[in-house]
Order: structure tokens, then C-alpha cells, then sequence
């Protein structure tokens, strides 16, 4: 789908895309994906992978940032061995010795990879101080959404467009990041704030602690709203961001919340679940309509408009994370196109 010069996919044709470039790309193209979630178990993520490799061997740049998260934590809240403090290798427990070979073979093809956040010591939080960023740059491509490189199922979006400027300074993060193993170290610990055209703005989260630029913006334009809010999130907002939205209720704004069924966070429902109930007894019922229906592929997207201006990126706008310390980016546009048709896709999602 379009927005002007934007387009929006879904995660499936995400992957498709991912997966069809690399399958053409030679000397002289240029490839950077970064993910925090990492399933080379997932057939979709297999072949994307399968084909960036056979790119790196043709000569193709192709990098790959995935987080240490991956590695830490496996479905059902598997124990992975970086959480051991275990050197990773193809012999790991499955999955993580498939993904683990994966990643060697990309490296052994010629092409270069990264797992940002290795714990310095055992049995950390599996959730604390994480890379959450999710881009692509392909030639000068950007791709910029909520998209991991997991689940397919997944209702998600990730916005795309050409900007060679944008798209040199993201390949130079990734190769940045690449050396230090760290956005937050890249960054010395400041939020960036990259004004892209007059419209639209690109914001990056170190991943300090109890610091966020991306948070702040949103917060601003929920508070800026006159008219209208619609906002999806994987889990219900609440907190500081639930008052933020109960305000603009308040005063009047006409606010549309999409969040997921409890039971759609796996391991996590029964969390979800109790903190959604307690959200409840403090604001609005108004925010709580748009709840998907139990047995629905999970939410993952982070979407927030008004008519003033729109959001997208890989932050859930919520402070959960941000106390943690968690690197996020985010596209940020002043376009109302933009935020009308981005609004239209998720619906058609």
C-alpha cells in the first residue's frame, strides 16, 4: 500500500521482500537487517537467510544484527545458554544451535553479523537492556515498522521508502553496531533525533535506562491530539501512557485503541491478563473496546495517529521497557497522508 512516497507491508510480505531482493542482489547492492527476535527455525526465515547468504557469496554487503535475546530465551521460556553464560555454538540446544549455524554460514559466505547485548554475566533478566530495532536497508530502501524475524502470523507493519541519505547513515549504524556489539555504545548512551524532510523525522533509543526520546514524542502528540487518536499495541498501554490517552478522552478526542487478547502473549497471558484487569478498576471503559478477539494471530504492530501527525516503529509506548533500557527506533511524520493510509493498512491487515 502507498502513502505518497511510502509503502506499507505486512510481515509475511515483508519477508517476501527481504527474501526476493537478496535472491537478486550481487556485487555492489548493500543489505542490513536488524531484528530483536531471531527464529532461522521459522521456514520463511530460513529461506530469507538461505538467500542473504548466497548474496554475500555473490559479493553482495549483507549484515545482520539480531539481539542477544534470542539466544537467552527460547519459546516457552527456554532457557537459552548465553542466560547459562554457555558459549554459543551449532552443537547449542535447539533452536538455538540452528539459528547460532546460521549466522556462522552468513559470516563464512562473506557476509557479517552481529548479537547486540551479550550479558556480561549469568543468569541476567532476560528482558533487560535489549536491542529492540527493527529495520532494513536494502540499496537505498529503508524499511522501519515492528517486524522480528519470527512468527509470520504476526498482525504487523512495516512502513518502506527511498532516501539514499537515511539509508547510508542506518547501513552505518548496523556497521557501527557490528564492531561495538551495542546501539547503546554507538550511540554513548543519547536518543538521536534524525530530521529526515520537513515532514518527517527519524528517532532512535539508545536504550538508556529510564530515558526516551521515542516515548516522550509520543506522549506529545497523544497530549497535542484535538480531534481524533487511533493506536495499536500488542498489549493493553497502561500506566503513564493509559492517563496520557484518558485525557484526550477528557477532552474530547475520539480515541481508538486496538490491543491484543491476554492469551495471545504465550507464556506471559496470565501476566497480561491481571495487569489488564487492575488497568480497568483506573481508566476509561472506552479504552478497552478494541480488544481482539481470544484465538486471534497476535498484535504486534505499533501504530499511533492523529490528525495532527503519525507514529511507527518498534516502541510499544509504554514505560515498561524504557526502565529497562531498551534501544528503539521509530519513523515520526508530520504528513497527514501519511497517517490516514497507514491507518487504512492496518485496517486491511
Amino acid at each position: 500500500m502507498i502513502a505518497g512516497r511510502y509503502h506499507f507491508s505486512s510481515r509475511m510480505e515483508y519477508f517476501q521482500e527481504l527474501t526476493d531482493f537478496a535472491r537478486h542482489a550481487g556485487k555492489g547492492d548493500r543489505m542490513s537487517v536488524a531484528t530483536m527476535v531471531f527464529t532461522a527455525e521459522e521456514p520463511a526465515i530460513g529461506e530469507m537467510i538461505y538467500e542473504m547468504t548466497n548474496a554475500a557469496r555473490r559479493g553482495a554487503r549483507v549484515i545482520l544484527s539480531v539481539d542477544a535475546f534470542s539466544f537467552l530465551l527460547g519459546q516457552h521460556l527456554k532457557p537459552g545458554p548465553l542466560w547459562f553464560g554457555t558459549e554459543l555454538s551449532a552443537r547449542s540446544p535447539e533452536p538455538f544451535g540452528e539459528r547460532f549455524a546460521a549466522l556462522k554460514t552468513l559470516a563464512e559466505a562473506g557476509g557479517a553479523y552481529v548479537i547486540t547485548n551479550r550479558p556480561k554475566r549469568r543468569f541476567t533478566i532476560p528482558q533487560a537492556g535489549r536491542s529492540h530495532i527493527k529495520f532494513a536497508v536494502l540499496n537505498d530502501r529503508i524499511y522501519i515498522g515492528g517486524h522480528n524475524l519470527e512468527r509470520p502470523s504476526d498482525i504487523d507493519v512495516m512502513a518502506h521508502w527511498d532516501d539514499h541519505g537515511a539509508a547510508d547513515y542506518l547501513l552505518g549504524f548496523t556497521q557501527a553496531v557490528v564492531k561495538t556489539g551495542s546501539p547503546r555504545m554507538v550511540l554513548h548512551g543519547h536518543d538521536v533525533q534524525r530530521r529526515l524532510n520537513d515532514d518527517t523525522t527519524l528517532l532512535i533509543d539508545a536504550g538508556t535506562p529510564r530515558q526516551s526520546l521515542i516515548l516522550d514524542e509520543a506522549w506529545q502528540l497523544i497530549d497535542e491530539a484535538e480531534e481524533r487518536l487511533f493506536m495499536t499495541c500488542q498489549y493493553f498501554p497502561g500506566g503513564r501512557t493509559g492517563q496520557h490517552l484518558a485525557r484526550a478522552l477528557q477532552r474530547g478526542v475520539q480515541v481508538t485503541l486496538y490491543y491484543s487478547h491476554p492469551s495471545a502473549q504465550d507464556s506471559e497471558a496470565a501476566g497480561h491478563h491481571l495487569y489488564a484487569l487492575r488497568e480497568r478498576l483506573r481508566l476509561p471503559a472506552e479504552l478497552f473496546t478494541h480488544r481482539l478477539p481470544k484465538n486471534y494471530p497476535k498484535l504486534h504492530a505499533k501504530v499511533l495517529v492523529s490528525e495532527k501527525a503519525a507514529m511507527l516503529g518498534s516502541h510499544n509506548y509504554v514505560v515498561q521497557g524504557v526502565r529497562l533500557g531498551t534501544s528503539e527506533i521509530a519513523l515520526l511524520s508530520k504528513d497527514p497522508v501519511f497517517g490516514q493510509q497507514l491507518v487504512e493498512c492496518f485496517s486491511n491487515l
